[in-house]
């Protein structure tokens, strides 16, 4: 949104604070946050090839994700509570179908 740029961030932080008072953990059914790009040192690049960033899921928010990207590998991963998959299949899928991403899946629970 282009015309939130020119919002003073005292005016947005209100009305953040106001939508999160309101709805803030009864509305959502995850979080995911992204840490950005790493840049390693150089002479630490030899060492680490992957990282991942895991945010572990709450009573209030059963699927968490993390996203991180080091060495021109951007990794997301998610830590569920809940049984169902559903959301997180339908979230790579998106990635594949929509953007035509080559996708590594793997998971800790026999799928």
């Amino acid at each position: 949104m282009l015309a939130a740029r020119f919002i003073p961030i005292f005016l947005k932080y209100h009305a953040i604070r106001y939508g999160y008072k309101s709805y803030g953990e009864r509305t959502k059914s995850m979080t995911l946050t992204n840490i950005g790009r790493i840049e390693l040192p150089k002479s630490m690049q030899k060492y680490v090839e992957h990282m991942e960033m895991v945010m572990y899921p709450t009573r209030k928010s059963p699927i968490n994700g993390g996203m991180v990207a080091i060495n021109d590998e951007l990794v997301i991963s998610f830590a569920r509570t809940i049984k169902e998959a559903d959301l997180i299949r339908a979230f790579f899928q998106e990635l594949t179908q929509t953007h035509n991403l080559n996708v590594h899946v793997y998971s800790n629970d026999g799928r």
